[in-house]
């Protein structure tokens, strides 16, 4: 009887562990490259961390991964590992052997420990498995367009990504960003080097 009583405990202490851990999502997405090919993504979220009450937990890690159409090779970016310097990614644009993914930082807080950048975007270059950061200024202009579903952790976004049950065509994709981006915010969408973070410190 005891042993029924704590395998039945061991089973709802899973239960409880698994329903309170993080929740993971994982997509399949085209993003339009500069030339009009598409590049097929694997993108995945996983929502955690502290937030206020009544809203949902942010994103505290992302990865998109997709294979080089000309190499093969599998490429994965992975956000950064710190929770001071969350961004979210705009797009993803190959140049040979060089993969630039544009992000722009989640908060007033993530903005001032990126340095204040103005235009308010960070721009990672990966190469040869290596991450740099450089300059946004270096990234071409016929790529500045935003390419990637962009925020999917918005409860809206979330709920159309989760009604695919496979692949979210480009025009889908783009469609999804324009519906849920107003204001200033739709200057992301053609990344526009004059968005910034309103109300934050110079």
């Amino acid at each position: 009887m005891k042993k029924i009583g704590r395998f039945t405990l061991g089973l709802a202490l899973i239960f409880i562990l698994t329903a309170c851990g993080p929740k993971v999502v994982t997509w399949q997405e085209e993003a339009k490259q500069a030339d009009g090919s598409m590049l097929l993504l694997t993108r995945t979220i996983r929502m955690g961390g502290g937030s206020e009450i009544g809203q949902s937990a942010p994103v505290a890690a992302e990865s998109i991964q997709f294979t080089h159409p000309k190499t093969g090779k599998i490429i994965v970016w992975n956000s950064i590992n710190d929770p001071y310097l969350l961004a979210d990614p705009l797009l993803i644009q190959l140049e040979g052997d060089r993969v630039f993914v544009l992000l722009t930082p989640r908060s007033c807080g993530s903005w001032l420990r990126y340095g204040k950048p103005s235009p308010a975007f960070v721009l990672q270059v990966q190469q040869e498995g290596g991450v740099k950061h450089e300059d946004t200024g270096h990234l071409p202009e016929k790529y500045r367009y935003m390419n990637l579903i962009f925020h999917p952790k918005n409860e809206l976004r979330l709920e159309r990504i989760q009604q695919h049950k496979g692949l979210i065509n480009w025009s889908e994709v783009d469609g999804i960003n324009r519906s849920h981006l107003d204001g200033d915010n739709l200057k992301l969408l053609n990344v526009d080097y004059s968005y910034n973070f309103e109300n934050c410190e110079r």
